[in-house]
């Protein structure tokens, strides 16, 4: 019938991270039924922290929620963190 096929309907999420090696994004890309939240977290690894998010969505928080009710493109982006140079004086 018509509502289980709607329930089973997917959509898929591709996460990409700038610039690459910068962090990871939990949950990562996949598959998600219709209607799904999905909470995104950035976690940035050392030397890097997190900035915002951008494509589909749109955030300078590092947890984020998106609901899928389509096909989902979501970029985290990640700077370096700089020394401060006065403290190596």
């Amino acid at each position: 019938d018509i509502l289980s096929e709607l329930s089973e309907e997917q959509f898929q999420l591709s996460i990409e991270i700038i610039p690459e090696g910068a962090g990871a994004v939990i949950p990562g890309a996949g598959s998600y039924a219709k209607g799904h939240e999905v909470t995104l977290r950035a976690v940035a690894n050392d030397g890097y922290f997190f900035s915002y998010w951008e494509g589909e969505t749109s955030s300078k928080e590092p947890s984020h929620s998106i609901v899928m009710d389509s096909d989902k493109r979501i970029t985290a982006v990640f700077f370096e963190t700089q020394k401060d140079l006065r403290a190596l004086r």
